[in-house]
């Protein structure tokens, strides 16, 4: 007795790796007329091919004498009805992309946690016995289903029953390795420090009163998220940066860092025209986790033609640093302060809040980062750039962010830029993973002494943070 089994066959992984020219075409049956069987046939053949197979048809028997065999046709990737555009099964091996046996291990894609045939392929016995309305049997569970199961069942949850004598190509056991000891993972080759994070806390003891309201307080963002998705990219510290005018806010984000070594500095916030401004410097630069100031940009431009260069010589003497925050006419400016105080250390923040179209940058910010540049007091943080592009779901791929970190490059080198995230201001543009690897992309590019300088020794330095 013949019976046909066709085998939709929806994978470019399985064979030897050809160009994309090699590759043959996907059958189209969409049209008025489908496909003749000329067209199907060659096909069919020239997938076989390009499978390194000897003929698109296969029977096998099902019996020693050959009494009986099944002859299994294989059907190319294609479109079959209009609308038909099924995904390739790259994950399993089954069915849909198999002649009727069992394939090579690893012959298909991993899953998610880099693991192979882990579905599929052959069914694995489980130790638990089979059990009907609730009373053992002598039959043994399995699971994950194989080769010759529908794609869509061969998954975690695929279960089925066989006699403890059963003896067929259909079931086994996958081994595994596993290493002496504790599984440790591999450690990022780069470590990274995060020079400008924020945290807040609703219920910190300097919170300000609320007014009565039925909604619930905002969840707390405390050191401890940031290191559960940073630490896993190589993180080994953060700085956290002021996002509050209160005074004793400092002391707050002081005592995060005295609570957890992760928070490796504090950049405050105090008002530079405020009468006691130096007793306030004074005060919290006694704690070495207080490593400097920032300021606004309307603070510096009213502060060039007062008293503000005067007021921030004390920063040098406390061996602190001044963060500038403002938009891309800052750096002009941040060049000017730096002329009057060559020996003050000075950081642009955020690029200077440059809009990031994935175009050249305007000359008036590359005129002024220019001119802030050639002062080797000053450096720029490269943060915000996910938020600056304006998108909810911001670019990816760092050739949209090229222009601009480009002109860094050429301006500030290997020795100015230093990497700050803006988390968690920076989840509104993209996830933390995608704002690290879209800077690791860039500076990966320029050499290991280079990223390792960008991610790490420049903040160190800038900061003067304590060994």
């Amino acid at each position: 007795m013949n019976t046909s089994l066709f085998a939709l066959l929806l994978t470019l992984t399985v064979g030897r790796h050809l160009s994309a020219d090699e590759t043959p075409p996907i059958l189209d049956c969409t049209g008025p007329r489908g496909a003749d069987a000329a067209t199907v046939i060659a096909s069919q053949k020239a997938w076989a091919k390009y499978l390194g197979e000897t003929s698109h048809e296969k029977s096998f028997p099902l019996d020693a004498a050959r009494s009986a065999t099944i002859d299994m046709i294989l059907v190319p990737p294609g479109k079959y009805f209009p609308g038909d555009e099924k995904s390739p099964v790259v994950v399993t091996l089954c069915t849909e992309n198999n002649f009727l046996n069992p394939g090579k291990v690893g012959s298909r894609l991993p899953n998610a946690f880099g693991i192979y045939d882990m579905a599929g392929n052959v069914a694995e016995w489980c130790a638990d016995v089979w059990k009907k309305d609730f009373v053992e049997t002598q039959a043994i569970d399995n699971r994950g289903n194989a080769w010759d199961s529908a794609g869509r069942s061969c998954r975690a949850t695929g279960r089925g029953v066989s006699s403890q004598t059963y003896g067929g190509s259909r079931l086994g056991f996958r081994v595994a390795w596993v290493a002496h000891g504790n599984f440790v993972q591999e450690k990022p080759t780069l470590e990274i420090i995060d020079a400008h994070v924020h945290f807040f806390d609703p219920l910190r003891p300097t919170a300000p009163s609320r007014p009565k309201t039925d909604k619930p307080l905002p969840k707390p963002i405390l050191p401890e998220d940031l290191k559960k998705i940073a630490q896993p990219l190589g993180a080994v510290g953060a700085i956290v940066v002021e996002a509050s005018p209160l005074l004793e806010d400092n002391q707050w984000w002081l005592d995060l860092a005295a609570k957890d070594p992760f928070v490796i500095g504090v950049v405050g916030r105090l008002d530079p025209a405020s009468d006691e401004f130096e007793k306030n410097l004074r005060r919290f630069a006694g704690n070495p986790r207080f490593r400097g100031i920032r300021i606004t940009h309307n603070e510096l431009k009213a502060g060039l033609n007062g008293n503000l260069v005067n007021r921030l010589k004390l920063l040098v003497d406390l061996n602190l640093a001044l963060d500038v925050l403002g938009g891309p006419d800052t750096p002009a400016d941040v060049a000017r302060l730096a002329a009057e105080l060559p020996k003050l250390r000075i950081v642009i923040d955020h690029a200077a809040n440059l809009r990031i179209d994935g175009n050249e940058p305007p000359k008036s910010w590359r005129d002024g980062m220019a001119a802030a540049a050639k002062h080797r007091n000053v450096s720029c943080k490269v943060s915000a750039l996910v938020e600056q592009t304006g998108r909810k779901q911001a670019p990816r791929d760092v050739k949209h962010y090229r222009p601009v970190l480009d002109s860094l490059w050429t301006y500030f080198g290997e020795d100015r830029l230093i990497f700050g995230s803006n988390w968690p201001i920076s989840n509104g543009g993209a996830p933390y993973e995608t704002v690290v690897g879209i800077v690791r992309d860039y500076f990966a590019e320029k050499g290991d002494r280079a990223a390792a300088k960008f991610f790490l020794e420049n903040a160190k330095a800038v900061y003067a943070l304590q060994k």
